[in-house]
């Protein structure tokens, strides 16, 4: 992994290189300055998320589900989403 790590890191620009290397030197010192078995990409203390609730209606979406919202006008028309994909599918096939 080393040996294409390198080879990345030959095939870049210096000032790339340098970026790269810049932020690395940022990780690192945040990561010495952090108390012991502290995360730096841990969440602030003053977000408290003590009562926050799962979303109630994620249960209703069928995993791979796209959510979209119609307009009010073109929602009357379409009482389901099996209606809406009976439409779009029509739309698609031409028939």
């Amino acid at each position: 992994m080393a040996k294409n790590f390198q080879i990345l890191l030959d095939q870049m620009s210096p000032e790339r290189r340098a970026k790269i290397a810049s932020e690395v030197a940022e990780l690192s010192a945040q990561l010495a300055d952090a108390p012991d078995g502290a995360n730096p990409d841990d969440i602030a203390p003053e977000y408290d998320f003590t009562d926050a609730v799962r979303n109630p209606y994620a249960k209703h979406f069928t995993p791979g589900s796209v959510l979209v919202t119609l307009d009010p006008d073109v929602a009357e028309h379409f009482p389901t989403a099996e209606a809406v994909n009976a439409a779009l599918r029509s739309l698609i096939t031409g028939k």
